[in-house]
């Protein structure tokens, strides 16, 4: 939430949905937009997810983006992944004043474990998706239940409870965060080793290798 708070400058600690109290609902887009460009969201996905959203649409798959976070809040970076829809949370808004409340609209039925579930199961009655035939990615345990509504799922670098699941269902298990590391420290390791020949070239310790043919 640090990124929010440094759009809009506020020193409270406010995180989660306070932190949008007051705000114009009007001026939600923009926002959303500013927070995107200005703190790289799009830097902080898998380059893994990313692929895989970019074959699944050559497939023939429509891309939907489920989060905690607003829903307008992310429509940026689902954009950047080429999805098609989102389903996050609903913020309370002041409809005398055009602002946010600082709450969150609930599900009437919230206190159930499975409320992110129905939301699921209700987007896909109103568009028309086959979840029988749908794929879930997720990696911690409040993902569990839109895993459990699809007919395939995969555990994407899985916490300890998805881990678990995982192996009771048969899902298959993905290393994408184990993937970027594994790529950020060889590229570390490259411009470590690259920097280091410029500085013996430079300090005349390593000489040009000729050779005549």
């Amino acid at each position: 939430w640090s990124a929010v708070v440094g759009v809009f400058g506020k020193t409270g600690g406010e995180t989660g949905a306070a932190a949008f109290a007051g705000v114009s609902t009007s001026d939600a887009a923009s926002i959303a937009d500013r927070i995107h460009s200005e703190h790289g969201f799009s830097s902080a996905v898998y380059p893994e997810a990313s692929r895989y959203a970019k074959q699944l649409r050559y497939d023939g798959y429509k891309i939907v983006l489920v989060t905690s976070q607003p829903e307008w809040l992310v429509a940026p970076l689902a954009r950047s992944m080429g999805a098609s829809r989102v389903i996050g949370s609903r913020l309370e808004v002041d409809d005398a004043a055009g602002t946010f409340t600082g709450g969150t609209l609930a599900d009437a039925d919230d206190g159930q474990s499975d409320a992110l579930g129905r939301r699921v199961r209700a987007f896909a009655a109103e568009a028309g998706v086959d979840l029988a035939k749908s794929i879930a990615y997720g990696a911690g345990e409040r993902d569990l239940p839109l895993m459990r509504v699809c007919g395939k799922a995969y555990a994407v670098s899985p916490d300890a409870a998805v881990a678990v699941a995982a192996s009771e269902n048969g899902w298959q298990t993905l290393g994408w965060a184990e993937d970027a590391g594994r790529k950020a420290a060889r590229a570390g390791q490259l411009a470590a080793e690259a920097a280091a020949m410029d500085a013996a070239r430079a300090e005349g310790i390593l000489q040009p290798a000729y050779a005549t043919v």
